[in-house]
Order: structure tokens, then C-alpha cells, then sequence
């Protein structure tokens, strides 16, 4: 007998800046000066006016983006790409550090889709609505349309604990399923009659 869990709408995951990407911040835990960047290359020249060369500590991002931070001027050396929050580069190897970012728009076509690892990262699938009876492989990352809705499964045969998600406003981008769906073994995608 199927139990639903919960009934998630809207989340805290959604887009609502018009100006999306992400910001990047002087010192750790988001502190200190903060730059925001859209999508696009910046690099050196407009690196050092703010936040300066080499002062990158933090990073945010906006759900549905990922930044590339090089080391040096012309998109150069070593890189790191990101697609979550980042309270930390120190963790990274690239604490002050960043001379050039690269800001993307993650590509998606519309339709429901899931990566096999958290942050976007791995190998991704599109899915049209209809009923999945057998999922294989990991649900680590989803992203959810508007005006879609999707309903998560435990087990195979859309048996066990289920957990609905509505698209209604906007579109959802969740990094790590696994924080409120640990397990998803079968799976339901419809136009959203919220």
C-alpha cells in the first residue's frame, strides 16, 4: 500500500531573480564583498573590479546554473565547475584563487529530468509524462518544469512511500533528492492539475 510522504509545492528552489546566475563573495560563508554574474564569460578585467582577482571565497547559485572558475586571466589553468551553493573553496583548492568565471544556463528541454549524482553532475535523461513502473539507475538530481508535477516512488510498481512534487509558479530544480526521497524505484509524470 502506497504512503504519501508529503506534498511538495513551490520549494524554496525556485527561480525568481530576472538577473540569474550566481554570486560570488569576498570570504567564506558568503561574507564580505559579493558580485553578481549572469550568463556569460568574465573574465580578468571584470573579475578585478569587483570582487578583485584572486578574492573569490564563496560562491551562490541560482538553481538551473553552473559556474566555472579558472585560475587564470583568458578562461585558463586549472578549473573548478559548480552547480550548488559553495559556502567554502578552500575545500576546493581554489580559495582565493579565480582570475576568469564562466557562467551556463544548465541545458534542459523542457521536459522532466534526472541526473545520477547530486549537483546536476553525471549522466542525465529527459522524460516525457506517462507512468514508470521500473526506474533504473540514480535519481540523485531532478529537474521539474512548470506546470508539471511529479510523483516519486520507493519501490517498483508504484508501491511504497511516495512523495509528490508540484511545479506550479515555476520551475523546480532540486540538487540532492536524497534529502526528501532517498530511494526512487518507480516514478509518475503528468501536466500539473494543482
Amino acid at each position: 500500500m502506497k504512503r504519501i510522504l508529503g506534498i511538495i509545492a513551490g520549494l524554496a528552489l525556485l527561480q525568481t531573480s530576472v538577473y540569474a546566475g550566481v554570486i560570488v563573495y569576498q570570504h567564506v560563508n558568503y561574507k564580505g564583498t559579493s558580485t553578481r554574474y549572469g550568463v556569460g564569460g568574465h573574465d580578468y578585467n571584470e573579475i578585478k573590479k569587483a570582487p578583485g582577482n584572486d578574492t573569490i571565497s564563496s560562491v551562490r547559485i541560482d538553481p538551473g546554473y553552473r559556474v566555472i572558475l579558472y585560475w587564470d586571466a583568458n578562461y585558463r589553468g586549472r578549473s573548478l565547475t559548480l552547480t550548488k551553493n559553495t559556502p567554502n573553496l578552500v575545500d576546493y583548492g581554489m580559495n582565493d584563487q579565480t582570475s576568469a568565471i564562466r557562467v551556463e544556463k544548465i541545458p534542459v528541454e523542457g521536459k522532466f529530468k534526472k541526473w545520477e549524482n547530486p549537483g546536476y553532475a553525471g549522466k542525465s535523461i529527459n522524460w516525457n509524462n506517462g507512468e514508470y513502473a521500473n526506474a533504473t539507475g540514480n535519481f540523485a538530481s531532478v529537474f521539474i518544469p512548470k506546470g508539471q508535477s511529479v510523483t516519486l516512488f520507493s519501490k517498483a510498481n508504484f508501491e511504497g512511500n511516495a512523495i509528490a512534487i508540484y511545479a506550479q509558479e515555476s520551475d523546480i530544480w532540486i540538487d540532492d533528492l536524497s534529502s526528501i526521497c532517498p530511494e526512487v524505484k518507480s516514478f509518475i509524470i503528468e501536466k500539473n492539475e494543482k
